[in-house]
Order: C-alpha cells, then sequence, then structure tokens
C-alpha cells in the first residue's frame, strides 16, 4: 500500500467493500451496508442501513414488496443519518446503477444534507460493463490515495480474464440462459453476457451494458437453451434451491431440453455475478466450469456452484406436501368435476373466474359472490377453456387435479 493519510471509510455497496478490503485498506473501513458480508471480516464493522421490507419471503413475495415502495416513489433502503454522521467518514462509498439493489446516491445524500461540519467525499459507482467495473475499482482507490494500487489490482482481474478466455477458445459455444431471478423470471443484462461470452459460452437473453430483463418461461422453452444457470441476485445456494421449487410444477420448466438432460446448474448469486467488483473474476471462472468442465477446473463445483436433476432429492425436497398432506391440500388443488364449479379450499369457499381481459383469477365466495358466478367445469370444452386450465398452476393457482378433456374416438381394435 502506498504511503498516505488514512482515511475513514464508509462503504454502503457490497462491491466497494470488496473493492476496498482487495485493495489492502479493510483496516480504513469503519462502517457497512447490512449486505456487506465479504471478506468476513466486515461483518464486525456496524452497519449503518436496513431494508424497509421484509427480506426473508419468497422471490415472488420479495419481488412485489420492491416493486410498491419503487411505484411510490420511495427508497428500497433506510440510511441511519445519525450513526453516520458520528462515524465522521472522510470518503462514503455508494451507488447509482440500481435504485433496488444497494443504497443508492439519492439515499445518502438526503442523509449527509444537513451536515455542516464535515465534508465528506462521496464516490458513487455506476458499472454496466466490464470497462466500467475496472473503471470504478481505479476510482475507489484514487479516492482512498491508492492509485498505483488499483491500476495493479484491474491488471491482475485483466489478466486472469484473459486467461479463461484463452483455454476456452476455439471451442463449442453452448448456448446459455442466466438466471437472476426465478419467480418472475429475469435474466442478466450489464456484465453478464461478457462473462458468459469470455467463458466461452453464447449468452440468449440480455445485452451488453443494459439493463437486466425481465422474461417468461416461454421465452426460455423457445430459446431451447443448452445449459441453464440459475444465479439470483443476494440468494445463495440453499436459499435458490428452495425458491426453484415453484418450477417443480411447471410444466415449461421440466420440459426444457436442458432440464431432462440434467444441465441445470446453480450458483450462489448472493457472491458471484452480481457484485460488479473482483469477485467478477470467480464468476467467470465458474462460468468457465460449467460450460468447458474438460478443461476448466478451478475449483469451484460442489462450492460456488451445484449440478441439480429434475430427480434430485434436495430440489424436489418438499415440493409436492401442499399436495399430498391433508392439512395443505384442499388449499392447493383443484378437484375437477364435470358440470360443477372449480372451487376448492377445506370450506368450498373459493373459485375461479375470469378477469375482463378473460384471464384466469382467485374468487372468495361472499360479498356479493356466489357459486353461479364461478366458472363450470366442462370437460368438453372449447380449446380456449383449456388453455386458461394450463394457467392453473402453482404456486399462483391450486393444482387441477381431475379429468382435464374427454374426448369420444374409437380404439386401436375398433379402428383397424
Amino acid at each position: 500500500m502506498q504511503e498516505q493519510h488514512n482515511p475513514r471509510v464508509v462503504s454502503l455497496i457490497a462491491s466497494a467493500t470488496e473493492i476496498v478490503h482487495a485493495l489492502g485498506a479493510g483496516e480504513t473501513q469503519v462502517a457497512r451496508s447490512h449486505e456487506c458480508d465479504w471478506p468476513p471480516a466486515v461483518l464486525d464493522i456496524p452497519a449503518v442501513t436496513r431494508p424497509k421490507f421484509k427480506v426473508d419471503g419468497s422471490s415472488r413475495t420479495i419481488d412485489r414488496a420492491v416493486r410498491s415502495l419503487v411505484e411510490q416513489g420511495l427508497s428500497v433502503y433506510a440510511v441511519d443519518a445519525n450513526s453516520l454522521k458520528a462515524l465522521a467518514p472522510d470518503v462514503i462509498l455508494t451507488q447509482d446503477q440500481c435504485d433496488v439493489c444497494a443504497v443508492s446516491l439519492a439515499d445518502v445524500e438526503r442523509a449527509v444534507r444537513s451536515w455542516t461540519d464535515n465534508a465528506a467525499k462521496i464516490v458513487s459507482l455506476r458499472p454496466h460493463t466490464m470497462a466500467d467495473v475496472y473503471g470504478d475499482v481505479v476510482r475507489v482507490a484514487e479516492a482512498l490515495g491508492l492509485a498505483e494500487d488499483g491500476k495493479r489490482l484491474v491488471a491482475s482481474m485483466q489478466e486472469r480474464i484473459a486467461a479463461i478466455s484463452a483455454a476456452v477458445a476455439g471451442r463449442d459455444k453452448p448456448r446459455v440462459a442466466f438466471i437472476e431471478w426465478v419467480d418472475p423470471p429475469m435474466s442478466g443484462g450489464h456484465w453478464m453476457p461478457e462473462l458468459i461470452a469470455t467463458a466461452g459460452g453464447i449468452n440468449l437473453f440480455g445485452e451488453i451494458g443494459a439493463s437486466s430483463p425481465w422474461i417468461t418461461w416461454k421465452d426460455v422453452a423457445a430459446a431451447d437453451p443448452d445449459m441453464i444457470l440459475v444465479a439470483p441476485c443476494g440468494y445463495d445456494i440453499p436459499v435458490t434451491l428452495r425458491e426453484m421449487r415453484v418450477l417443480a410444477h411447471n410444466s415449461l420448466w421440466q420440459n426444457l431440453r436442458a432440464v431432462r438432460e440434467g444441465r441445470v446448474f446453480v450458483a450462489d448469486g448472493n457472491a458471484y455475478f452480481n457484485r460488479p467488483g473482483p469477485r467478477l473474476v470467480e464468476s467467470t471462472e465458474i462460468l468457465a466450469e460449467v460450460l468447458h468442465p474438460d478443461v476448466c477446473d478451478f475449483g469451484h463445483r460442489g462450492t460456488a456452484f451445484v449440478q441439480i436433476y429434475q430427480n434430485c432429492n434436495i430440489f424436489n425436497d418438499g415440493a409436492f406436501d401442499d399436495f399430498r398432506e391433508k392439512k395443505r391440500r384442499d388449499d392447493h388443488t383443484l378437484p375437477l368435476k364435470h358440470g360443477e364449479p372449480l372451487l376448492f379450499g377445506k370450506n368450498r369457499d373459493r373459485g375461479i373466474q375470469l378477469d375482463k381481459q378473460f384471464r384466469p383469477k382467485i374468487v372468495e365466495l361472499g360479498n356479493g359472490v356466489t357459486e353461479k358466478d364461478i366458472l363450470v367445469h366442462d370437460e368438453r370444452g372449447p380449446i380456449g377453456y383449456l388453455a386458461m386450465l394450463a394457467e392453473l398452476a402453482p404456486p399462483h393457482f391450486p393444482l387441477p387435479i381431475g379429468v382435464i378433456r374427454r374426448e369420444q374416438a374409437p380404439t386401436f381394435d375398433e379402428s383397424v
């Protein structure tokens, strides 16, 4: 490290914290965000931020909570302004790339706008490509008085990534679907298409430097990927496997060629891929191991990523409990009986209606809603009705059980 006056540093974004420590300046950090967890020593540093929503819900619950806050023009995170001021930082590291990924520049500016006795330098990162990531490393280093150390760190990262690219050069390139969020599904943008290309793959969704795109499982089925890598932002492997249980009942997912052939991989999305810092190098190594295991072995298999199969006991553990256990199945299954309304629940007090766009929705009986307002099952109904039944899939609808379609046709013996 270069000779200098050590500044007091507050890092409010996990990637910046990793950059500070990769520069060998960990002792300068006096506070962190609640998401900063690497290297492990940072957990002993006080956190001065918190989320404004419960982070222990399902993927869809978290998505709805975040969308609700953003739609109201509210911040997703809270900054403890009093604690921040008391720490008297010289440098505050934050970001203005994504309002839902971490504490934003606006959050920090609101927290320090009343300060009159401290001129903390705010360094806001906005990475969209690998070039931006390298530039941010240098900017953080300069803010800490470590410009040369920053240049050396960037050179080391570039050298290691170039070695990966050379190792897979000239090989067949598998087509990859990278899944950054499970429910609803999102793929990776920004630097992810670059990493996939560097690791010897073809990225199917998302563009370099652009925001991560929302997709559908129909999009994935149409693209027919050779391999699927699931690494949700903020989720480690055990949490991701838990969240993926919703896919056990998704026919589109189950019929994907990559799923049937056992080429689905789950990686630690909290540690890798989604943090634009030094460990994007390890993220590229993981991709290379997944795509080209015969020539790339960096020791990440089993720790940073795992391979799962359709009949995997861990992946499917508990996946069918909603339909098997007596206390739960009435609320999660929809008995199909010809000529009877589509009702479910222990007291048969919920049913299926069509909204104004002719899409299925769940309604509760009462408050003017009676059985006469509920769709009636028709085993010989039109194709449109069958398409509607196909949309009734967990976890958002009960699972239809019974005869969906009945056709009168001659048997084989009768037809020959």
